[in-house]
C-alpha cells in the first residue's frame, strides 16, 4: 500500500517560510547596498585620477556586504524547513497538536512502501496522516507563519532608500556633484573672476547720488537701505551663479555668457560669497568671502550760539536764538 504525499498544508507552510525567509534577505541587501555610494558621493571630486578605482570599489564593497547581509539574515531565519520542522512550527504551543502534527509529518515522507520497511502497518500510518491533515484544516498558516519581519525589513529598506533619495534630490549639492563625477562627467577647471564693477545706490532719504567704482575687489559699503549691484566677467561661461549673504540668504545671479551681475539691500554687515555651476558641477573660483560694511547715519549735531547763557525773561517776552545745525546728509 503506498504512503500519501507530504501534507499539503506543512508543504504551503514551508513555502511560505522560504518565500518570506528569501525577502526579508533581499530586503537587506537592498538596505545595504546602496549606503556605500552614498557614504562616497561627497567626496567623489578630492578623488582626482583615482576616482574611476575607488568607484568601482565602493560598488565591489557594497555588493560584497549586501550579500553578506542577507546571507547572515538567511541564515538566521533559516527558511529551508522539513516538514516535520514546519509541522512544530504550525503547531504552536499546543503540544498535543504538535505531537499530532509532527508524526503526521514523519510519515507523510515515507514514501511508498515506507510503513512496510519499517515494520509499521500501513493502515495505521495512513490513520495518522490523515488525523494530522484533519487537524490542519482548523490551523491558520498566515497566523503561524506571520510575515511581520518581511513586512518590517520591507518598510525599512522602502525607509533607507527613500532618506538616501531625498538626501541626493534636496541634501547639499555636493551629492548631486559627485553622481555626476561618479557618470563619468569631467570636473570644470579653475574659474577667473574679473573685471569687477560696484554700484552703490543710496536711499533717497540721504540725497547722495549713485556711486560707481571699477576694479573693485569685491568689499561693499553704504547707508542701511542702499542697493548694492556688483557685476564682473568669467574667464569662460557658467550655466548659473549664486550670492550668498551674511545670514545666509541667496540671490540667483544673472548670468548671460562669460558675464553675471547680481543686486542686493543693504541691510545687515557680514560677508557675502559668489559661487558658480556649469554642466550641473561647482566651477572653482579663488573669490573668497567678501565683507559688507554698513555706514552709521549720524545723528544731527545742533549748537546754541546765542544766548551764551541762561536767561531770565517774562512769559510773554520774545528771545532771539541763533544755532548752528550739521548733518552728514
Amino acid at each position: 500500500m503506498s504512503m500519501p504525499s507530504p501534507l499539503p498544508a506543512i508543504e504551503r507552510a514551508r513555502r511560505r517560510l522560504l518565500l518570506l525567509g528569501l525577502g526579508e534577505a533581499f530586503c537587506w541587501f537592498l538596505t545595504i547596498v546602496p549606503l556605500f555610494p552614498a557614504l562616497t558621493l561627497p567626496f567623489v571630486s578630492f578623488m582626482g585620477a583615482f576616482r574611476g578605482a575607488a568607484l568601482y570599489t565602493v560598488v565591489v564593497l557594497g555588493l560584497l556586504f549586501g550579500v553578506l547581509a542577507a546571507f547572515i539574515r538567511q541564515k538566521k531565519l533559516s527558511p529551508l524547513k522539513t516538514p516535520v520542522q514546519a509541522a512544530e512550527i504550525l503547531a504552536g504551543g499546543d503540544l498535543r497538536l504538535k505531537e499530532l502534527l509532527i508524526t503526521g509529518a514523519d510519515i507523510s515522507g515515507w514514501g511508498e512502501n515506507g510503513a512496510v520497511k519499517r515494520g509499521v502497518s500501513a493502515e495505521l500510518s495512513s490513520l495518522q496522516v490523515k488525523n494530522a491533515a484533519e487537524a490542519l484544516e482548523s490551523v491558520d498558516i498566515s497566523r503561524a507563519v506571520p510575515a511581520t519581519g518581511a513586512v518590517r525589513s520591507f518598510f525599512f529598506a522602502v525607509l533607507v532608500n527613500l532618506s538616501l533619495s531625498l538626501l541626493f534630490l534636496f541634501g547639499p549639492p555636493i551629492y548631486r556633484e559627485g553622481a555626476l563625477l561618479a557618470a563619468g562627467a569631467e570636473p570644470n577647471p579653475p574659474l577667473t573672476i574679473g573685471n569687477l564693477e560696484l554700484i552703490i545706490t543710496p536711499p533717497a532719504y540721504t540725497g547722495l547720488p549713485e556711486a560707481k567704482e571699477s576694479g573693485v575687489a569685491g568689499e561693499v559699503s553704504g547707508y542701511p537701505g542702499s542697493k548694492a549691484t556688483i557685476s564682473g566677467r568669467l574667464s569662460y561661461g557658467v550655466d548659473e551663479g549664486l550670492w550668498e549673504g551674511p545670514e545666509g540668504e541667496e540671490i540667483a545671479l544673472f548670468v548671460s555668457g562669460d558675464r553675471f551681475s547680481v543686486s542686493w539691500v543693504l541691510s545687515r554687515g557680514g560677508v557675502y560669497g559668489l559661487s558658480f555651476k556649469k554642466g550641473g558641477l561647482a566651477a572653482p573660483t579663488a573669490f573668497t568671502e567678501k565683507t559688507i560694511t554698513l555706514k552709521i547715519d549720524e545723528k544731527p549735531r545742533v549748537e546754541l550760539l546765542f544766548p551764551e547763557k541762561d536767561l531770565e525773561v517774562a512769559g510773554t517776552a520774545e528771545v532771539a536764538v541763533e544755532f548752528t545745525a550739521e548733518d552728514d546728509f
